[in-house]
């Protein structure tokens, strides 16, 4: 079973072809998107430029990432149980963004300036994706 299949149950089979289609133009877009960034930056800034590049965009794929797995694992759930988990997945994933960045700093052979970048464009991406998605894909997800 798809992770798409579990979060798409009880969907009718018409809004579930839509959803599908409208995730593959986000994954396509995103996915061109961040082959420019990273092409982009490692042409301009050399192989430091793209071990930043692909740091960053590690770094914005886990942060908007574990934000899809808790709303996916929390889905039968109550409003007010997922809103805690996200308000506290969040504060989590913050502190390590910081922790991160200050680990990062020090290591020699890292584009500070690509891996900026490319957090600042994959965050753009993710979060223009997340908005066309919400707009448009069709499921019930919170019980009340």
């Amino acid at each position: 079973m798809s992770l798409f299949s579990a979060v798409m149950g009880g969907v009718p089979e018409e809004a579930r072809l839509r959803n599908r289609r409208y995730l593959v133009i986000c994954l396509a877009a995103g996915g061109f998107a961040t082959c420019l960034v990273v092409l982009s930056l490692s042409v301009f800034r050399g192989l430091s430029g793209l071990i930043g590049a692909l740091l960053g965009l590690l770094l914005v794929c886990l942060f908007f990432g574990s934000s899809l797995i808790a709303l996916i694992l929390t889905r039968n759930s109550s409003a007010a149980t997922v809103a805690s988990v996200l308000i506290a997945l969040y504060a989590g994933k913050l502190v390590l963004v910081v922790a991160a960045i200050i680990g990062l700093r020090p290591i020699a052979g890292i584009d500070h300036l690509s891996f900026f970048l490319s957090v600042v464009v994959g965050a753009l991406i993710a979060t223009v994706s997340g908005l066309f998605l919400w707009t448009k894909l069709q499921f019930p997800y919170v019980r009340t």
